[in-house]
């Protein structure tokens, strides 16, 4: 089963679990003592909380939410991900274009290079 950290980061119950396994103290107000008593302890939750964590390190560089929102930055990719579907649907969806599956990434692949930091290296690259 592939790991998305997305799915925990905003589990109050998880966010106990790993402060507790990191063995950081967390705030404690009733609320988070209520979470803290209610996480879950088994170890497939806590293979999940050791993969987190790891990712969590890995890119503690790329993770300062805060300060990325102060500076008026995005904090993710579903901006990107919605203009994607839908520049590529738009292109697909024309009237009378006919497509096969497997070519669908090549024309998204395009799509996405025209808007990107390497268009000009492409049309240098590419013949008149």
């Amino acid at each position: 089963m592939p790991f998305h950290y997305e799915s925990m980061l905003h589990n109050f119950p998880l966010h106990a679990t790993v402060a507790r396994s990191r063995k950081q103290p967390m705030p404690t107000t009733p609320q988070t003592t209520s979470i803290i008593a209610a996480a879950p302890r088994n170890s497939q939750r806590q293979e999940s909380l050791d993969r987190l964590q790891e990712y969590l390190h890995k890119y503690r560089g790329r993770l300062s939410y805060p300060q990325r929102l102060a500076e008026g930055r995005a904090i993710g990719g579903v901006q990107v991900e919605g203009a994607c579907k839908h520049m590529i649907a738009r292109r697909l969806k024309q009237t009378g274009t006919r497509w096969q599956l497997r070519r669908v990434n090549r024309i998204a692949d395009l799509c996405a290079m025209l808007y990107s930091d390497h268009r000009d290296a492409y049309r240098a690259a590419s013949p008149p």
